[in-house]
């Protein structure tokens, strides 16, 4: 079936649900020492753009977050929209940079035109995120009787934390917010090459990543492990860890959008489905 045919059939929706058939049927390799070294290519000739804009993003995100963390536990949650639409500006710019070889400062940010689905999702992983350190904060403030514990007193704290089930529980609840944090992924990246809606993006890349969840879970902790090591420079190395982070993950979607049936990268057109039939 040609791409005119697919789009042409009146059925082609119901393809299109199936996102990245064809790398999630034959499977893909995420290439971490190439991908990230491409990546840093990629990237490195607009350096100084990507800091001017990291340092932009840092301003609005934190001004933003200072106002939200006024509203307790909600305002945690709702910072994540805001994380999800500035820092998808990244995403934007390298469209643009990959398609036209060229990209301006404005660039950046053109993710404020898609902060519905973006705000929407960034909203959601960080509710999906949190449930966990909810449900298990619930199991130890009822073990521990935290309502009687009197925080301001230290050997308190201490004679709480002195069993090590509290940090147990803490342990725990980290699991499933790195799992969710793997499977949404290229959510962003999706929402932005594709116009796509905030859950069907978010669809997207949990079953892309299941294809090779390994894989992507090991690329994404090196990806932590070079901010943790850019973090230990008086932060001071962030200021290129965080793009090339963003770059790495972008090299490695275009990379499986070509496996999927793509003879360059798609911008949401008939060119190239996500689905490759």
């Amino acid at each position: 079936m040609t791409t005119e045919e697919f789009y042409s059939d009146e059925t082609a929706a119901l393809h299109v649900n199936d996102d990245f058939a064809k790398v999630r049927q034959q499977g893909y390799s995420v290439e971490l020492g190439d991908t990230i070294s491409k990546g840093w290519d990629f990237m490195k000739p607009q350096l100084g753009s990507l800091i001017g804009f990291l340092v932009i993003a840092g301003i609005i995100v934190g001004i933003l977050s200072m106002i939200l963390g006024l509203i307790p536990y909600i305002g945690s949650i709702l910072n994540g929209a805001i994380n999800a639409i500035v820092l998808a500006g990244f995403y934007y710019f390298f469209i643009k940079l990959y398609q036209d070889k060229y990209a301006t400062f404005s660039d950046f940010f053109e993710s404020f035109q898609d902060a519905v689905p973006l705000g929407l999702s960034g909203l959601l992983i960080s509710l999906f995120t949190y449930v966990p350190f909810i449900l298990l904060g619930l199991i130890g403030f009822f073990a521990f009787d935290l309502a009687n514990v009197n925080f301001s007193d230290p050997n308190e704290i201490i004679q709480m934390m002195q069993g090590g089930t509290m940090s147990i529980l803490l342990l725990i609840a980290i699991i499933p917010m790195v799992i969710i944090s793997t499977l949404y992924t290229f959510t962003a990246v999706i929402i932005a090459t594709n116009k796509s809606g905030a859950w069907d993006a978010m669809e997207s890349s949990r079953k892309l990543v299941m294809a090779n969840f390994g894989g992507v879970f090991g690329f994404i902790w090196v990806l932590g492990l070079i901010n943790a090591a850019g973090a230990l420079l008086c932060g001071l190395g962030l200021f290129v860890t965080v793009p090339l982070t963003y770059a790495s993950i972008f090299i490695l979607y275009t990379k499986l959008v070509e496996k999927n049936g793509a003879g360059e990268f798609f911008y949401g057109d008939e060119k190239a489905p996500l689905d490759a039939i």
